[in-house]
């Protein structure tokens, strides 16, 4: 930890502790974010770490932002909520299976808005946000699903 620097944006840490930082002990009520949109290629060193660590939405193919997923989910506590705009390729890219069936089988999804065309911020790849509970799907769930 002493040698990461906080001022350099370029800079990963491979440690993150909410009981020491925060003083949250059984995971937060809500994650927030927008993941870094890193293509595949370029975290070819970081993949046998992921792989390690177990990410069940490990595959060899995914971009970066796949593994916040399970990462945020990890961080929330039981009914905890988790709200991200990311790209919108893992619902349809084959990367993106494991991550469907663990959205599908281990969180109650809340909302999907899909920007199929719409550019949100400046890049080159289409986003959507998806709000879910971390909460097994309750029998006869539904999510409101839009395509704007």
């Amino acid at each position: 930890m002493a040698n990461f620097d906080i001022f350099d944006q370029n800079a990963s840490a491979d440690w993150f502790n909410p009981e020491w930082m925060f003083g949250v002990r059984d995971g937060f009520d809500i994650v927030i974010g927008n993941p870094p949109y890193v293509k595949d290629e370029l975290i070819k060193p970081l993949k046998p770490i992921l792989q390690r660590q177990g990410y069940e939405v490990y595959t060899s193919g995914a971009d970066l932002y796949v593994y916040f997923y399970e990462k945020g989910y990890r961080l929330l506590k039981e009914k905890g909520v988790l709200a991200y705009i990311t790209s919108n390729k893992w619902m349809r890219a084959q990367y993106g299976q494991k991550l469907r069936r663990f959205l599908k089988e281990r969180t109650a999804i809340l909302q999907i808005i899909d920007f199929r065309c719409c550019r949100v911020f400046r890049q080159t790849v289409d986003c959507c946000i998806i709000i879910f509970r971390k909460e097994y799907p309750p029998k006869g769930h539904t999510l409101k699903f839009l395509v704007v």
